[in-house]
């Protein structure tokens, strides 16, 4: 049986839209809204057809509301949750890279106060990847979080750069990526 993994980023949020790192109730904006919206009919013909098995969701409200909006049934998984950035929450993007920088330590190994480790982070994630099981899933969850799946999934690292945009599917079958920031549901509206 095929393995294929649905990854959705949940919908923009207003701390996206700041461009500032994530706290854990950050709602999502109107913006977001009509993304989800516009992606529900979509991934309910896509439970259907491709016969998902499970629905898993990070339990971040962006998230779960992202869930909410598709129409869909998901089991929260706590480990899915977003990288959690502690003293660095609310600052812009760069913050960490800057702050890793002037400390010269590396961004992996680092952890704010308050927050987790990269890695700590990831191995997190690892324990989820671990319990998947063979069949569909869909996970609706955050950039980090997809990242690691991504690799963990494929066994590589993810491509220098590889952005995971809001309300966007990546789909990973038997290891192998067969969508990137795919949203099939805009490109059949024109």
């Amino acid at each position: 049986m095929v393995r294929t993994l649905y990854l959705l980023r949940h919908a923009q949020t207003v701390a996206n839209v700041a461009q500032v790192y994530p706290q854990d109730d950050t709602p999502l904006t109107r913006a977001g809204i009509a993304q989800a919206l516009a992606a529900a009919k979509y991934i309910q013909k896509l439970q259907v057809e491709e016969r998902i098995d499970t629905i898993l969701v990070s339990p971040l409200i962006r998230a779960r509301d992202t869930a909410l909006m598709l129409g869909v049934k998901a089991i929260t998984v706590s480990d899915l949750r977003d990288h959690n950035l502690g003293e660095l929450t609310g600052k812009p993007y760069g913050t960490l890279r800057s702050v890793c920088a002037a400390a010269q330590l590396a961004p992996e190994t680092y952890i704010p106060e308050g927050g987790e480790s990269y890695e700590q982070a990831r191995d997190r994630v690892a324990c989820v990847h671990r319990t998947i099981g063979s069949g569909s899933t869909l996970i609706i969850t955050h950039t980090d979080t997809m990242h690691w799946l991504v690799e963990l999934e494929t066994g590589s690292p993810c491509e220098h750069g590889s952005r995971f945009e809001n309300c966007a599917l990546w789909v990973i079958a038997d290891g192998i990526i067969l969508h990137k920031n795919w949203t099939p549901w805009l490109e059949s509206n024109e």
